[in-house]
Formats: structure tokens, C-alpha cells, sequence
């Protein structure tokens, strides 16, 4: 846990600090719990005001699950105004689990594993995925460009928040 004496330690050597931090009090506490499965909503934001009281520079690492990658205005705000962070990175989660191993074996298993697997039904699919980019997007054109987003949204959109382009897309003519 951050106290003070790390807040002064991690100001003085200048760190950047990413912060998972999955949204709003009930969306965090949802999968981000304990060893004992008690919430962490609490701790890491009290964490953040230390970091804050600090003048400690930290960034979000927000995990989009199927429960709150339907909010991404609800997202946005709450992470920039309440938590006041400048610098957003949305990690989607799409895990998979085995149809059929034994039970001594992890449930999860990595894209290699090719004898039947489903996705879980916490991950975030594909079209809701799209749709979080979309709206947390049109916040970020809304309020200025003053926050930095998703690093692919800054490859993608280099220029128009004076920035220099970082990605070149090239598709084929489908006429």
C-alpha cells in the first residue's frame, strides 16, 4: 500500500505510477478483490490520494470486462474529474476457458490451446469493445483533447491534437 513515506520517496525519484483502477466504487469492487475476496476500492483510492498529496504523477490502467464496457462516458468522467487522471490506457479482457480438462488443470487457457475453449462471460466482446472506443472517443473530442488516451488512439488520431502521426494505414481498394 502507498503511504506517505512512498508518496515522498516516489516524488523525490520522480516516478509514474500506474494505477489499476477498474471505474466507480461497485464496478471496481466487482472483480478487483483481495486474497480473501474483500473489495480494494478503499485502498486504492486512498492510494491515489496519496499520490495526489504528493504531486506524484500516475497514470490509469482500467481492465474493460463486459460489466462496465457498456459505460465508457460514465468511465471517462469518473476517472479524469474524481480521480483526476491525465493519462487513460484501456486494457480489454478476452479470456478463454477449456471445454474440457481435468480438474487438476487451470480453467484458462492461452490462444495455443485448440481443443475447444469459450469465452468467459466476464470478457468483453468485440462489438462492445468497439462500442466503449467509440464513446469514450467522442469524450475526448468533447472536452478538448486534454486528456491522453489509449495509446492506440494516439497512433490512430496523431495530428489532430497537435501530436505527429505515429501509424500508417494502408488498405486495399475494395471497389
Amino acid at each position: 500500500m502507498i503511504d506517505d513515506e512512498w508518496g515522498e520517496f516516489l516524488a523525490k525519484e520522480k516516478f509514474l505510477i500506474g494505477v489499476s483502477i477498474d471505474g466507480p466504487e461497485d464496478i471496481h469492487n466487482r472483480y478487483r478483490v483481495g486474497r480473501g475476496g474483500e473489495p480494494t476500492w478503499d485502498k486504492v483510492m486512498a492510494g491515489i490520494e496519496v499520490l495526489k498529496k504528493h504531486n506524484v504523477e500516475f497514470n490509469t490502467l482500467t481492465v474493460l470486462h463486459k460489466h462496465n464496457a457498456d459505460h465508457p462516458k460514465e468511465l471517462y468522467q469518473f476517472l479524469t474529474r474524481e480521480v483526476g487522471s491525465h493519462f487513460l490506457q484501456f486494457i480489454p479482457i478476452v479470456e478463454r476457458v477449456a471445454d474440457k480438462l481435468p480438474a487438476h488443470f487451470l480453467q484458462l487457457v492461452g490462444p495455443e490451446f485448440r481443443d475447444g475453449a469459450t469465452v468467459t462471460e466476464w470478457s468483453v466482446g468485440s462489438e462492445q469493445y468497439g462500442r466503449f472506443l467509440n464513446g469514450v472517443f467522442d469524450q475526448w473530442v468533447r472536452k478538448g483533447y486534454r486528456t491522453i488516451l489509449h495509446t492506440n488512439f494516439r497512433y490512430h488520431s496523431g495530428g489532430v491534437d497537435g501530436s505527429k502521426p505515429r501509424a500508417l494505414h494502408i488498405c486495399r481498394d475494395l471497389r
